[in-house]
């Protein structure tokens, strides 16, 4: 195996790694192994503002953060595995890299959405009219 290969791998397995850990902090914060955090989860004033709205936030963005995740892996590793027995260029890959990357932000913010807007509906001040 040449270098550029070699060098292309072990990257796509870095970014499957960074995946895998998104993956792992998604799981543990929907179903509340992890509690609040300042580190990592969603950070909207509505899913910050108790233990119940950090839970219930994560378990409702978990779905499309995890849907994202799926597909980053399928657009990071089939270009990778590809580039093994064909030869593609570094663009090709470096793209799917870029590519996975950008699927699970966008996941996250559609997550983040659904978490802020279920949270918000929790706490309403009385007088309040959730809507």
């Amino acid at each position: 195996m040449e270098t550029q290969a070699l060098i292309e791998l072990l990257v796509t397995v870095f970014v499957v790694f960074i995946l895998g850990f998104v993956a792992w902090c998604t799981r543990a914060m929907s179903t509340g192994q992890l509690g609040r955090h300042s580190w990592i989860g969603i950070r909207t004033r509505s899913v910050k503002h108790c233990d119940k709205c950090w839970l219930l936030g994560h378990h409702a963005a978990a779905a499309k953060i995890n849907i994202s995740l799926g597909l980053a892996v399928v657009i990071t590793v089939i270009p990778a595995v590809l580039s093994i027995f064909l030869q593609a260029p570094f663009t090709v890959i470096a793209v799917s890299w870029i590519a996975g990357l950008a699927v699970v932000v966008v996941g996250v913010l559609l997550g983040a959405r659904d978490a802020a807007w279920v949270t918000s509906k929790i706490h309403v001040k009385e007088g309040d009219t959730a809507s």
